[in-house]
């Protein structure tokens, strides 16, 4: 998970759930990834810089900055603790992985 945007992190837990895959992401990535119900032994916090090697395939994490500048729309200091999700997913057959 490249960084934990709405458009990418929502659905980041039910297809880890759906392929058996571990989820790959920042820690509020991870935070969200938890409260969505994924195990924490799936998830993998990152913060850039580490690599990992998997079956035929290898990773190293870029640090990258994807957001506003000039103070707008950060947060000061550390992500804040996690809550509650709103939502849970449920497999199912006819559900995909957007389905909430």
């Amino acid at each position: 998970m490249a960084h934990s945007h709405v458009d990418h992190v929502l659905d980041a837990p039910a297809v880890a759930t759906m392929t058996g895959a571990e989820l790959i992401g920042a820690v509020t990535t991870m935070r969200f990834a938890i409260a969505a119900g994924l195990p924490r032994d799936r998830i993998v916090p990152v913060q850039g810089g580490e690599d990992y090697a998997f079956a035929g395939l290898s990773v190293r994490v870029i640090p990258a900055l994807h957001s506003a500048l000039d103070d707008k729309h950060t947060l000061a200091g550390r992500p804040p603790p996690s809550r509650p999700c709103p939502w849970r997913w449920t497999p199912s057959r006819k559900a995909g992985p957007s389905s909430p």
